[in-house]
């Protein structure tokens, strides 16, 4: 089923790699007569989007005023705020029923919050829909993209014309629900990404030929949409930047704020934020998110880790690393049989 058809007017705030995607998808594939208007802070990929057929806006404001749905591509509730409030901010533009979409990763609280507020301070004229645009900017310039909306049902329909451009999309329930199922689903790509970094660096150091390796994994259960879009940049060791790493960040906090709130104990999103922190702090953040290659490269062992943090010795490591009914026996002997950090080597050479 469809609502109305496209907006004659579309607006996007944010000039970002994603969002430039986007608006470059839907100035492709537009129907006659639909204008596209966009607002941002990066004036060469305006000129840029304006070459290829975008109108600019002098302002959130003027987005506002030219556009019935505006696109937001920005990063979380603090910029969103910013480009809203004040004199030519984007509430101050709105003069007809404006449908304002959530694009990018945001608590879904603080969605809700919104979707109270903008509908209090414009009279009732500005709606808000959570339609996070996730996945590699190929699926963005193909229309293949994943959507998972939150919204009532009228204003998904209002809106499938739109998205229906940039992929497959399904309504998972009301303003913060498509941030819930998005950032699930990020957490699974996370979480392969991670694994695909160490096993590719682990594979080489042995001696592998990697390539040789990953064209085994696609005949098994490993094979993914992940694996195969990954496939030449860990080969290569390349990584330019399709799914930004930097990206995984935002989501995995959603995930683990959302964790948080309804008392769900989720160890691997609670390490995986911690190494995407470190990912994002490092000069990584904007390679492509098979860059989890290069940063598994970089990072030492996980002994001199520990040693650089805490100061530890050996000795003191190994013994930081046995059970306590063995590290409290008398001298020479052992009180308990050791379970742990025996060195694989030390296993096979005793055979």
């Amino acid at each position: 089923m469809r609502g109305r058809g496209f907006p004659r007017m579309l607006g996007i705030l944010g000039t970002g790699m994603r969002a430039a995607a986007v608006a470059r998808r839907l100035l492709e594939t537009r129907p006659p007569g639909a204008n596209i208007t966009l607002y941002g802070r990066d004036p060469d990929r305006v000129a840029e989007l304006e070459r290829a057929g975008a109108r600019r806006a002098a302002s959130p404001a003027d987005l506002a005023a030219r556009s019935e749905v505006v696109l937001i591509m920005l990063s979380g509730l603090d910029e969103i705020d910013e480009e809203m409030r004040g004199p030519s901010g984007l509430q101050a533009g709105v003069h007809s029923p404006t449908t304002v979409v959530i694009g990018s990763a945001m608590p879904p609280e603080e969605a809700r919050d919104l979707a109270r507020r903008l509908p209090e301070s414009t009279v009732g004229l500005l709606r808000v829909v959570d339609a996070p645009l996730t996945g590699r900017l190929e699926s963005i310039a193909t229309g293949s993209l994943s959507i998972m909306v939150g919204a009532s049902s009228g204003a998904y329909l209002d809106l499938r014309p739109v998205l229906d451009l940039l992929g497959h999309s399904i309504r998972v329930g009301g303003v913060g629900a498509g941030q819930v199922a998005a950032a699930c689903g990020q957490v699974v790509v996370a979480a392969t990404s991670m694994a695909l970094g160490e096993a590719a660096v682990l594979a080489e150091r042995y001696g592998l030929d990697l390539d040789q390796v990953i064209t085994s994994w696609r005949n098994g259960e490993i094979n993914s949409d992940l694996l195969e879009s990954g496939r030449d940049r860990l080969v290569a060791h390349r990584h330019d930047p399709s799914l930004p790493a930097g990206e995984a960040l935002a989501w995995l906090q959603v995930a683990e704020l959302e964790a948080a709130r309804t008392a769900t104990r989720t160890d691997l999103v609670h390490s995986l934020r911690e190494l995407y922190q470190d990912l994002a702090n490092s000069d990584l953040g904007d390679a492509d998110l098979s860059v989890t290659q290069s940063f598994v490269e970089q990072r030492p062992p996980l002994g001199v880790w520990r040693h650089a943090i805490h100061g530890e010795t050996a000795d003191e490591r190994d013994a930081a690393e046995e059970p306590e009914d063995v590290r409290v026996a008398e001298p020479g002997r052992r009180a308990g049989v050791r379970h742990v950090a025996t060195p694989a080597a030390r296993i096979f050479d005793s055979a």
